[in-house]
């Protein structure tokens, strides 16, 4: 009798020890799960970003009306004899 009750408590000792153990091990998989998961939305948003930029430097190698536009608009170029108007308010 005495040998049956420490074995179901030896048992139930290791059982709960495991039990602790797979739920940390589960916490743990949850949080690799989310940071995985941020990174993969990162991941996508920047694959994006990148092929925009392809396209922005294959304008920029090939279409001069483009180039003309990210002159003018970006660094404030003007053509030779145009002037600058500015008005106030």
């Amino acid at each position: 009798m005495l040998i049956n009750i420490i074995r179901i408590s030896i048992i139930l000792g290791i059982t709960i020890i495991f039990s602790f153990l797979f739920i940390e091990e589960i916490s743990k998989l949850e949080i690799l799960q989310y940071e995985n998961d941020k990174i993969v939305v990162h991941s996508g948003a920047l694959e994006k970003e990148n092929e925009q930029l392809k396209l922005k430097i294959e304008a920029l190698k090939k279409d001069k009306a483009y180039i003309e536009i990210i002159a003018r608009q970006e660094l404030g170029m003007i053509k030779e004899g145009e002037k600058i108007i500015k008005f106030t308010k």
